[in-house]
């Protein structure tokens, strides 16, 4: 299985440092299990969201008592605790906040980007750059990619996309500064107040 294909099928994971493991051994980790499996029933009933199963591992390479939420394998949060009590507290309120502030990556339709990922790299379309460009903010996030995809949407002059277009030029995320492509897109759809 390739390094992708595990992103996409342990869309939210948690890396633990050593000093963290005996918190979910044994018995603490049913309780915690629990617990996020509460937190996920909690999401779903009170604000539809299908929060998905956590791969929780010990990761050797980060500072013991840290531990770190990724979604999609990109490092998403980071948190340093002190105690049993401590741990599981930070890390149910920080998996709340990854999931609900990043809800529409765990839909149906980015797990199953890795699939669609190769046919729309044949096609010419808008919706075939469209699905690109959120493969690489999503999924695997590569600001120069996403730049790439969308400078390619800007072709079919939707204001939206070249409004996007514009803002990646003007924070300089995903493109060198003498873009004269999207110089000449920022131009063209800037506000007056921003002249």
């Amino acid at each position: 299985m390739s390094e992708t294909d595990i992103k996409l099928a342990e869309p939210l994971a948690v890396e633990i440092g050593t000093e963290l493991e005996p918190y979910l051994s044994g018995d603490n980790s049913d309780d915690i299990r629990k617990q996020i499996e509460k937190l996920r029933k909690n999401l779903k009933t009170d604000k539809g969201i299908k929060m998905p199963r956590v791969h929780i591992t010990d990761n050797k390479f980060i500072q013991s008592d840290i531990f770190e939420i990724r979604v999609f394998g990109t490092k998403y949060s980071r948190c340093s605790v002190e105690g049993k009590d401590e741990f599981y507290t930070k890390l149910l309120h920080q998996l709340y906040l990854t999931v609900t502030e990043n809800s529409e990556c765990f839909s149906s339709t980015f797990k199953n980007a890795k699939k669609k990922l190769k046919r729309m790299l044949k096609k010419t379309s808008r919706e075939a750059y469209k699905f690109l460009a959120d493969y690489y903010t999503f999924i695997e996030p590569d600001a120069k990619e996403r730049f790439h995809w969308l400078k390619k949407m800007a072709y079919f002059r939707v204001p939206s996309d070249l409004k996007e277009l514009a803002r990646c030029y003007r924070w300089g995320r995903g493109c060198k500064e003498d873009n004269i492509l999207a110089d000449k897109f920022w131009k063209k759809v800037r506000i007056k107040k921003d002249l």
